[in-house]
């Protein structure tokens, strides 16, 4: 679905995000598609995340994905 956001609708940047049933817990519910033009937009967006969710593990605001 994020590369449709993309790629039919022209949208620069696509992230999708993991919503979690609870805070700490593993189990997806859905994703958020966060899609904007806004070169600060995915910035903006990771830093909510991380303050809403913390830093999960395979998720966009994993510290350790900086390491790939």
């Amino acid at each position: 679905m994020a590369d449709r956001f993309q790629n039919e609708l022209g949208y620069k940047f696509v992230k999708p995000f993991p919503i979690y049933q609870t805070l700490d817990g593993k189990k997806r519910s859905f994703y958020l598609i966060h899609a904007s033009d806004h070169p600060d937009a995915p910035k903006l967006m990771m830093r909510a995340y991380l303050k809403v969710c913390g830093d999960r593990e395979g998720s966009p605001v994993d510290s350790q994905m900086s390491l790939l």
